[in-house]
């Protein structure tokens, strides 16, 4: 059979990055997240590797959205809002338990589709585990590792360069505590 896949190379660490994005992606459907759904892996040496997803036709990112008018003004875009709202829910329940973690949450691995979907992608940095955490600081540490990496990614312009992130700007050259501002979108 013929299948259209989305292939993502990993270079850094290909091994097991490459089977970590690959078998958490199965995980994930086992716990109930929507996520893409895997179609293979190819190792082709120890310093590349290249996972494969069932391509889904129209699938953005939210880093390829211009988010430059969506702050102050949420309440002008209901579906700016609604894809937020997404994100929103699924990181609390991903955090809910303390025992998991998407490792890289910035809006470049939040992707949405033509069905109105909102949902996270590239997990080969998770942390997925069935057991009960230590205590509330664990669990506090771990929603605000990958929280804080989703305001950076807010705050940051388009244009920035740091470490080879860039963001999506929603609060770049407003007046406004981002950390109120970031509140109040999510």
């Amino acid at each position: 059979n013929e299948i259209s896949v989305a292939v993502k190379p990993h270079e850094a660490n290909a091994f097991t990055t490459g089977l970590d994005d690959y078998f958490k992606n199965h995980a994930l459907s086992e716990l109930g997240f929507y996520s893409l759904k895997p179609a293979g892996l190819l190792l082709a040496n120890e310093d590349r590797a290249y996972s494969m997803t069932i391509l889904e036709e129209g699938l953005t990112t939210l880093d390829s959205i211009d988010w430059s008018h969506y702050y102050p003004h949420m309440e002008e875009n209901p579906g700016m809002q609604e894809m937020w709202r997404a994100v929103s829910d699924q990181a609390a329940i991903l955090h809910a338990m303390g025992n998991k973690t998407h490792g890289d949450m910035a809006a470049r691995n939040i992707a949405t589709n033509p069905d109105g979907m909102t949902f996270f992608i590239d997990w080969e940095h998770a942390q997925l585990s069935d057991n009960k955490t230590r205590d509330a600081e664990t669990r506090f540490n771990r929603s605000y590792a990958d929280l804080s990496v989703l305001l950076e990614s807010m705050c940051l312009p388009s244009h920035a360069d740091i470490g080879g992130k860039a963001g999506i700007g929603i609060f770049y050259g407003k007046e406004c505590d981002w950390w109120e501002a970031f509140c109040d979108v999510f």
